[in-house]
């Protein structure tokens, strides 16, 4: 459990960046689901509530596996390897859980098996080219410093 706090004091160095990094992540899923409701005819902004149901699983799938396997550490970031090794088991976990949570009764979704395989796909597109893109950027870098 120690590592979980340090994640968040943003006093410590580096720590502003991995939760830009953090911030980035989850707004990434969150277009993704939205693009997804715009691509089905689902309205966005007459009913938020509904929106928020729709990203919600993913968004805590994915921010419980990766603070798990370790995504929003140093090396995780920086290193283009290690980010596209752990950003695919994180997002691969992370929308599996998702998609459990989307399937019981708490969340509105029954989703297809089509579904499964199209958030799962994209995601670790977008997370992917995200994040090995990112530690490219800083492969000779201070930021996290």
């Amino acid at each position: 459990m120690g590592a979980l706090p340090t994640v968040f004091d943003t006093d410590r160095p580096g720590q502003r960046a991995i939760a830009l990094v953090g911030t980035v992540d989850l707004a990434l899923i969150t277009a993704i689901m939205m693009i997804g409701r715009r691509q089905h005819g689902l309205p966005i902004a007459s009913e938020p509530g509904a929106a928020l149901e729709t990203a919600l699983p993913f968004l805590v799938g994915w921010t419980v596996v990766a603070l798990l396997a370790g995504a929003y550490a140093r090396r995780a970031i920086v290193s283009t390897k290690t980010a596209a090794v752990v950003t695919t088991v994180a997002w691969l976990g992370g929308a599996n859980v998702g998609l459990i949570l989307r399937s019981s009764p708490f969340f509105d979704g029954n989703a297809l098996w089509a579904f499964n395989v199209v958030i799962t796909a994209i995601g670790l597109l977008v997370l992917g080219t995200w994040r090995i893109g990112l530690s490219v950027g800083l492969r000779n870098a201070d930021w996290l410093e």
